[in-house]
């Protein structure tokens, strides 16, 4: 290896579309010049969060590293817990190769890594319960010596979770441990554009505010590590994990199974279900109670005709086996993808069809789509020593990423799904192809 540090910064929603801004702004131009880049990058399915972010650093599909959706299956609470710790992913993750090679690593905000071992870990976790505290969530999940440190250190910055301070606390807190720790991999997670795109609006004005602010960000985090003098020494990596759709109608399954008599409700909270649907945002899972058999095909017929109707938004569903041969959860007995334009919440109650405008609690924006829908990639960039200078690749997929940064590593991650696109990385290369130059 000819570097000493990987720093991978993910901005949460970025599209190649936001990409492409970026790209005629000099801090990505920056990185371009010395660096190979794909902005055609397919995420996964379901498109969400979790599972993306575990996909990029597992190198598999979501139903093998076992994070199938951002919240777990649990009808009978008011709020699902969400798939916060390292436990719940199935193989090894791409700090486990640096913890193996005794390196350090510091991981600010980034996806299902509570209780992991990790050098400096400031997890993304929050509370879900009454009883819960925000600070002491994060203190018995992560690096707690360090959690207190930052918060002490930049608590001015934060308002809690809200957004945009949340990102300004996490970026003054990721420049701070690099200067501080000097980690070999840093895992970086900002998620001010996802959460603007959905409270506000796929090009709203706080959308485009939030993009502004990576720009500043990526200008940041190059000054510094030329400051500490490891800039030419340093990986640096930009990736997305999935695009955004804007939306215009919610529809809500679980109140569709209320009416069928397959969920039982007590004072609008679920007592008992045959049949429950988990969203995923832009699609989601049917589950039934395997006790009810035949629950699924009366499931299977009121799908068709619901999809027969086209201002329903739903583009398909499709059973379980299908769902697992895209890489999603194949213990589901349905899964349903809808339309550009809607997305699914999994409320029992209110109006099964529903305009988002002018409402605030509804999305403006979502994610969750077939990943296959035009016009929803994301992107990744690499760049620095041992890398391909001022490379385009044409396509590639995000299990293709994780893959890729272990070779970078000197290693390899086991059983994935994903292959190294050795088009990003400089050596000996046979019979691989070769990534378009930047023009």
């Amino acid at each position: 290896m000819n570097h000493q540090h990987i720093v991978i910064l993910s901005l949460d929603a970025l599209g190649s579309k936001d990409f492409r801004k970026l790209a005629k702004t000099p801090p990505l131009q920056t990185l371009m010049e010395r660096g190979t880049y794909c902005d055609q990058v397919q995420s996964v399915c379901p498109s969400l969060t979790y599972p993306a972010h575990t996909s990029i650093v597992t190198g598999k599909w979501p139903r093998n590293h076992g994070i199938i959706n951002n919240t777990k299956v649990q009808p009978d609470r008011d709020q699902s817990e969400w798939y916060w710790y390292r436990r719940d992913i199935h193989g090894q993750t791409l700090w486990d190769i640096a913890r193996a090679q005794k390196k350090t690593v510091a991981s600010l905000l980034w996806p299902v890594t509570g209780h992991a071992r990790i050098s400096y870990n400031l997890p993304e976790i929050f509370p879900v319960r009454a009883y819960q505290n925000q600070v002491l969530q994060v203190l018995s999940a992560g690096s707690a010596a360090y959690c207190l440190e930052l918060n002490k250190k930049f608590k001015h910055l934060r308002r809690g979770i809200q957004q945009p301070e949340l990102d300004h606390f996490v970026h003054q807190s990721a420049l701070h441990t690099f200067r501080t720790r000097k980690p070999y991999l840093s895992l970086v997670h900002y998620v001010e554009l996802d959460a603007m795109r959905h409270q506000h609006g796929y090009d709203s004005p706080e959308a485009k505010e939030a993009l502004a602010h990576h720009e500043e960000r990526l200008h940041d985090w190059i000054h510094c590590l030329k400051q500490e003098g490891v800039f030419e020494k340093t990986v640096m990596i930009v990736l997305g994990d999935h695009d955004q759709k804007p939306t215009q109608t919610v529809l809500r399954p679980n109140v569709l199974l209320h009416q069928l008599g397959l969920i039982t409700l007590i004072e609008n909270d679920i007592w008992e279900w045959k049949a429950y649907f988990k969203s995923c945002d832009g699609a989601g899972y049917f589950y039934v109670d395997p006790r009810y058999p035949e629950v699924i095909p009366v499931l299977r017929d009121n799908l068709t005709v619901l999809t027969a109707y086209e201002e329903n938004g739903i583009q398909e569903f499709i059973d379980g086996a299908h769902a697992g041969a895209r890489g999603a959860d194949p213990q589901c007995a349905f899964m349903l993808f809808a339309k550009e334009g809607t997305y699914f919440d999994e409320s029992p109650t209110g109006a099964f069809r529903e305009s988002t405008q002018d409402q605030e609690d509804l999305y403006k924006s979502c994610h969750g789509f077939d990943p296959c829908l035009p016009d929803y990639t994301t992107a990744f960039l690499m760049s620095g020593p041992g890398i391909h200078a001022g490379r385009r690749v044409p396509g590639m997929a995000l299990v293709d990423e994780g893959p890729t940064i272990a070779k970078l590593m000197g290693s390899s991650l086991w059983g994935v799904d994903g292959r190294i696109r050795y088009e990003f990385l400089k050596g000996p290369i046979e019979d691989e192809p070769t990534g378009d130059a930047v023009r």
